[in-house]
């Protein structure tokens, strides 16, 4: 009986020490492009934020668009991956309380996203956005991503969407619930709507979510050194209305928009001015910021030119790459390859069409090195000070040579004697 009942306090004991622990859970592990991911995180001590969610394509960290939420004491989350590949969401130094003691943990959990083919041997994928709701009057936007109508059914509702099409669902219950969307698959959508509940603004563990917003995973573009250039950027917000702040992380690049408002279920064209004061090729990000909280971001590849002719030249080989069908390497360039961590600084760079990499003429320079032309200037002054001082000391003991240590000394006493005296 005392060996039972040893036995089962120590699996009590592993099974509460496995809930102890955060975890991520997702809904499924296989996914089309541009489906939606749904997840959540449980266990969770401190504050998680968008920025907490990274995600890895091998070594290499993509930008999707993604969100995270407190509701009801867990944290959800989404994730709309928009191609194929096998992806590592990774989130460190979770924090979590273990007997009273706070510690803390790295989580991943690892999704493949891959296209598949319906009976038709057609594309089929359901975006569904955003992938949880807290706030009033929810709204959720259902996107058929595939090549044939999709039938859709959500509460007491079924609707049909055609191939592209965008259909806006309104969730009814009051509280707190998980609405069921039901298609090619099941979807289980957290929601927190606040419609009629009372002193709803003394509830604080919801997230302060308000607005979200579709981007764009990449922009690339070319632009000419100390020269103000205008680019339009398309933005779709799916949460109330709201206004837009623009930043990048670039710290040579000034950006600005004329416009920042936009409003609910809207789709609008900002127009955003760069104006760059070094040549070179970078990769940066735009960062999104509603109410002084970054809600999203989009990958900036930034090929900055000291010239016209250059830029032009550079945008001939882009637009010449669709229809060349051996593009070079930056080996076969003789050119430097820069990883996405990497910058070129200078205007002797090319682009890798293969590899997908900037080709650098001069070493790629990690982000956030501290070596600069300034750095390497400082390095090349001390080693001629340095240099000069040994040069100088060398003649002083070349003249001394061969002497004794008390007529080495009795020569320098003579030397300051005749000094004195000349005085």
């Amino acid at each position: 009986m005392k060996r039972e009942f040893v036995f089962i306090m120590s699996v009590l004991f592993m099974i509460s020490f496995c809930y102890a622990i955060p975890q991520i859970s997702i809904q499924k592990s296989n996914y089309v492009p541009s489906e939606t991911v749904l997840g959540t995180i449980s266990g969770v001590e401190g504050g998680l934020t968008r920025d907490s969610l990274q995600i890895f394509e091998g070594k290499r960290e993509v930008s999707f668009e993604k969100d995270v939420a407190l509701i009801e004491g867990n944290y959800y989350f989404y994730i709309i991956p928009p191609k194929e590949g096998n992806y590592d969401l990774k989130i460190s130094n979770v924090l979590y309380r273990e007997n009273g003691v706070l510690k803390s943990v790295d989580l991943d959990q690892v999704f493949n996203v891959s296209q598949k083919l319906d009976a038709n041997n057609k594309t089929y994928g359901l975006t569904i956005r955003p992938g949880f709701y807290a706030g009033y009057t929810p709204v959720i936007s259902l996107t058929n991503n595939g090549q044939e109508d999709l039938n859709i059914s959500y509460e007491n509702s079924s609707i049909s969407l055609a191939a592209g099409e965008t259909q806006k669902v309104y969730p009814q219950e009051e509280g707190f619930f998980i609405f069921n969307v039901s298609s090619y698959d099941s979807f289980q959508i957290p929601v927190y709507n606040l419609n009629n509940i009372v002193n709803a603004s003394t509830i604080t563990n919801i997230s302060q979510w308000n607005a979200s917003l579709e981007v764009p995973i990449n922009l690339s573009l070319s632009l000419l050194k100390d020269t103000e250039q205008n680019f339009s950027i398309t933005l779709r917000n799916f949460g109330s209305s709201t206004y837009v702040s623009f930043q990048t992380d670039l710290d040579f690049v000034n950006l600005t928009s004329y416009d920042s408002q936009i409003d609910q279920d809207q789709t609008k064209n900002f127009v955003l001015n760069f104006n760059a004061s070094e040549v070179g090729a970078y990769t940066g990000k735009i960062e999104y910021y509603v109410n002084n909280t970054k809600i999203n971001e989009t990958r900036l590849d930034l090929y900055i030119f000291s010239n016209l002719t250059s830029l032009n030249t550079f945008q001939q080989i882009v637009n010449n790459a669709s229809t060349n069908p051996s593009p070079q390497t930056c080996d076969e360039m003789g050119m430097f390859s820069c990883d996405d961590n990497q910058n070129c600084p200078t205007d002797s760079f090319s682009y890798d069409f293969v590899t997908k990499k900037k080709c650098c003429s001069v070493q790629c320079v990690t982000v956030g090195s501290s070596t600069s032309s300034t750095g390497i200037l400082i390095g090349i002054i001390a080693l001629v000070v340095v240099g000069g001082a040994g040069y100088y000391l060398y003649r002083r003991m070349k003249k001394f040579r061969g002497l004794k240590p008390e007529e080495q000394f009795k020569k320098v006493v003579a030397q300051y004697d005749k000094k004195s005296i000349g005085k």
